[in-house]
């Protein structure tokens, strides 16, 4: 299939594949790091949507567990982990996972308070 430019798209999913390896293999501590991006952003949402007073709770809980909940990779976090100590790596390993928890949670914190307030979490 040919792009509007003359040039074939079948290269955009290589350009993505080198992007992604890119990611995995070319950032520091050999961590994955698009994963833990994803659950910063998605703790990030999360935090602001519990944060929001005018929010109910059942929107709290339809966005939080099922928006939140789809964008983040908590069982792509785990197999990554396991996939790192099994390769005998046990220090990234656990670097790996402190890293995701304290970002994670510093992500959803500072999320609640841009929000405007504690929120109450459902």
């Amino acid at each position: 299939m040919a792009g509007g430019d003359g040039t074939s798209t079948t290269s955009t999913p290589l350009a993505v594949g080198d992007a992604h390896a890119w990611l995995r293999d070319g950032l520091p501590w050999g961590l994955p790091w698009p994963v833990i991006l994803v659950n910063i952003v998605g703790c990030g949402l999360l935090g602001v949507l519990i944060g929001r007073r005018r929010a109910s709770t059942r929107s709290r809980l339809l966005l939080g567990t099922g928006f939140c909940g789809g964008l983040t990779t908590f069982s792509t976090f785990a197999v990554d982990a396991a996939g790192l100590w099994r390769s005998a790596r046990p220090g990234v390993a656990a670097t790996y996972v402190v890293l995701s928890v304290l970002i994670a949670l510093g992500a959803f914190l500072a999320g609640r308070s841009a929000a405007g307030g504690s929120g109450r979490i459902p």
